[in-house]
C-alpha cells in the first residue's frame, strides 16, 4: 500500500492521508489477503473532539476533491459555518 499525505483546504489544522494498493501492487509484493482499494482519510479537531472522515473505494472510484468536499461540509455543520 502506498501513502502519501496532502493538505486540506478550509478547515485549520486538518491533516489529509491518501492511501491506495492496486492489484498489480499486491501481486507484485505476494499478498493474497489483501483487497486494491483506495481509501482518503481526513482528520480535524473541533474543541476537545477529534473528527475523520473516510472516503474508500476501488482504485480510481474515489477522489481527493470528493474527501475534502465531504470533510468541508462536515466541519461546517458542526462549526456552524
Amino acid at each position: 500500500m502506498q501513502r502519501s499525505s496532502f493538505d486540506v483546504d478550509g478547515i485549520p489544522g486538518a491533516l489529509g492521508v491518501h492511501r491506495v494498493a492496486t492489484a498489480e501492487e499486491i501481486e507484485r509484493v505476494g499478498r493474497s489477503d489483501e483487497h486494491p482499494q483506495d481509501d482518503y482519510w481526513i482528520g480535524f479537531t473541533n474543541g476537545p473532539i477529534v473528527y475523520t472522515v473516510v472516503l474508500h473505494g476501488q482504485p480510481g472510484s474515489v477522489t481527493e476533491d470528493q474527501a475534502q468536499q465531504i470533510a468541508s461540509a462536515y466541519y461546517d455543520r458542526l462549526t456552524g459555518s
